[in-house]
C-alpha cells in the first residue's frame, strides 16, 4: 500500500502554517543541478530560484498536527445506504470535536479535507 502524498494545495497552506520537515517527494518542476531547501522548505535551484515545495504524506503531516499542536485528524465510516460506504473526517482539539465532514466516498479525500481544515486552526 502506497502513502497518499497531500494536495499541492494543502501543502502551500501548511507551509504557511509552518510544516518544514523534508521530505522525499516535491511539487514543483524538475531541478536544475541542485535540491538545497531554504529555511522555509523550498527547493531552490543552482539560481537560488523557487522550483518546488516537500510532499509529505497525509500521515506526516497528520502526526505533525498531533505532535506539535495538540490538533487529532481522524476519518471515520458512515454508511449512508445498504450499498455505498463512505467517510467523515473529524478534527479534535482540546478535548472537543472542531470540525466534521459531510459524507465523502474516499477514505483519503476525507482525510484531506480534514487536515485543510485543521491547518486553518493554526
Amino acid at each position: 500500500m502506497k502513502e497518499q502524498l497531500i494536495s499541492f494545495e494543502t501543502d502551500k497552506l501548511a507551509k504557511e502554517k509552518g510544516f518544514n520537515i523534508s521530505c522525499w517527494n516535491y511539487y514543483g518542476t524538475y531541478p536544475n543541478e541542485s535540491n538545497t531547501l531554504n529555511e522555509s522548505g523550498i527547493k531552490l535551484d543552482v539560481n537560488n530560484s523557487y522550483w518546488g515545495y516537500n510532499a509529505p504524506t497525509q500521515s506526516l503531516l497528520q502526526k505533525w498536527l498531533r505532535e506539535e499542536h495538540n490538533i487529532r485528524v481522524f476519518c471515520i465510516p458512515s454508511v449512508v445506504d445498504s450499498v455505498d460506504k463512505y467517510w467523515q473526517s473529524v478534527v479534535y482539539r482540546q478535548s472537543q470535536t472542531v470540525f466534521t465532514t459531510k459524507d465523502i466516498m474516499k477514505y483519503e479525500e476525507a482525510l484531506e479535507k480534514g487536515l485543510q481544515e485543521a491547518l486553518t486552526l493554526i
